[in-house]
């Protein structure tokens, strides 16, 4: 008995003291008057890239396939009791699993609009495109609601970083429709790379305004 309840709190202790040696990217995501680390794995092969996210309980998986297109979004979180996967099928975007402890099977029509789940990297190929701005779409995990947002033409800029300067490349991201006065975000990209530096987006009545900022990178000291 002794055994085993040691046993167990060595493993508690291994994942809560190890996420952050597996990352590639670590993140400080502010959220009012909390602090806490954001891990993100990036896995590039023959059929794509891979992104896997852990904050706090919340465990995602996004897949882009070649094209830069979102295939296949997993999100879980315990403490909502909530496990599902959605899957683009043409112009839907099907769910199966748990949302908030009920069963869920649904599918959403969406057209033919650009899924961009993680906007943050979904929105790396346009960074490097000669597109002028960009539509695109979240679902928001909690209701499964569809969220339209525009993008508009990034601007290279100098700002000071860990005490340097260093360029970057500014993009600012609005909801479309009569929304677009309440709500905006803004992304920062290092150059040359065009590493994810810095997410900002102010808070929806009732919704927390976010701060995300890169703290340590894989191979860094």
């Amino acid at each position: 008995m002794i055994r085993s309840a040691l046993m167990l709190i060595f493993a508690l202790l291994f994942l809560i003291s190890t996420p952050s040696f597996a990352c590639d990217l670590v993140y400080e995501v502010r959220r009012d008057d909390d602090v806490s680390e954001l891990c993100l794995t990036i896995d590039k092969n023959m059929r794509g890239t891979t992104y896997r996210s852990t904050f706090w309980d919340v465990r995602q998986l996004y897949h882009y396939n070649t094209k830069n297109s979102l295939t296949r979004w997993e999100y879980s979180e315990s403490g909502a009791n909530t496990d599902f996967k959605a899957d683009r099928n043409g112009y839907e975007i099907i769910f199966r699993g748990i949302s908030n402890g009920q069963p869920l099977n649904k599918s959403l029509a969406v057209g033919e609009e650009i899924w961009l789940q993680n906007s943050e990297f979904g929105l790396l190929a346009f960074l490097t495109s000669k597109e002028k701005s960009k539509k695109f779409i979240v679902v928001a995990p909690e209701d499964l609601s569809i969220k339209k947002i525009f993008a508009a033409q990034p601007v290279t800029k100098e700002i000071a970083w860990n005490d340097q300067k260093i360029a970057v490349v500014k993009l600012t991201a609005r909801l479309r429709g009569f929304l677009s006065f309440l709500w905006q975000a803004t992304y920062w990209y290092r150059l040359p790379e065009m590493t994810f530096l810095r997410y900002k987006a102010d808070g929806l009545p009732g919704v927390p305004k976010v701060d995300i900022l890169l703290i340590r990178e894989k191979g860094s000291p």
